[in-house]
C-alpha cells in the first residue's frame, strides 16, 4: 500500500445528503447467530427466573402459560380472518376502537 504523494488530490469525501446509506457489513451469518443467540439466551433466563419463583410448580406455571398463549393465537387468528387486511394487530386495535 502506498502513500499518497503531495502532488496527488485528495480523495473526495463522501457527500453529506438528506438521506444517509447504511453499508452492509454484518451479513447473514453473523445476523443469523446474534439474534439465534439472543433468543436462544433469553429463552434459558426465563426458564431460570420462573424456576426461581415457581419452585416446585414449574411445570404448572408452563402449563397455564402455554394455555393462554394458545388462547391468544387462536384469538389473533379470528381477528385475521375477521378483517384479512395487511397490518396484523394494529389491523384489530383499529377495527375494536371504531364502530
Amino acid at each position: 500500500m502506498s502513500t499518497p504523494q503531495p502532488s496527488e488530490e485528495p480523495a473526495e469525501k463522501p457527500r453529506r445528503d438528506a438521506f444517509v446509506t447504511i453499508e452492509r457489513r454484518v451479513g447473514a451469518p453473523r445476523l443469523f447467530a446474534t439474534a439465534y443467540s439472543t433468543v436462544g439466551s433469553s429463552i434459558y433466563f426465563a426458564l431460570g427466573v420462573v424456576a426461581a419463583y415457581a419452585l416446585g410448580l414449574t411445570p404448572l406455571v408452563f402449563l397455564v402459560a402455554s394455555l393462554l398463549f394458545v388462547l391468544t393465537t387462536l384469538t389473533y387468528f379470528e381477528g385475521m380472518t375477521l378483517h384479512p387486511e395487511r397490518g396484523g394487530s394494529a389491523v384489530m386495535a383499529r377495527h375494536a376502537r371504531t364502530p
